[in-house]
């Protein structure tokens, strides 16, 4: 949900912006709304990513520890089910909704470009 209502979040105050831009508050108002939205995405993109690669990271780490000549059969066992867990790297995603990354942010952006053109086409 967060995804979608920062979409709309920043398509709508971009529309606004451009539609108030000979009133320099008003559409400064709506560009701050717009820095706000894409600074909220961005974060919940960064904290995604960086989850995936700590994941990823804490499964070589798991890998490299394992060495069944040392060590109890007890941290072993932890080990092998760390292993087990880490052969999917952790995402950050809600079912319906898309996964919090990157690729998903520049999706969301380019979507919102193209609606910015649409309404301001449409607007000419």
């Amino acid at each position: 949900m967060q995804m979608i209502v920062n979409f709309l979040l920043v398509s709508l105050s971009v529309f606004e912006a451009m539609m108030a831009r000979h009133d320099r508050k008003v559409a400064g108002q709506f560009i701050l709304l717009m820095i706000l939205a894409l600074g909220h995405l961005s974060m919940w993109t960064k904290f995604g990513d960086m989850m995936s690669q700590e994941s990823l990271e804490v499964a070589e780490a798991a890998y490299d520890a394992c060495d069944p000549s040392v060590g109890s059969k007890k941290i072993d066992g932890n080990i092998r089910l760390i292993m087990l867990r880490a052969q999917e790297p952790l995402i950050m995603r809600a079912t319906p909704f898309p996964t919090f990354n990157m690729i998903n942010y520049k999706a969301i952006l380019n979507q919102c470009y193209g609606i910015l053109t649409l309404l301001l086409n449409t607007l000419d």
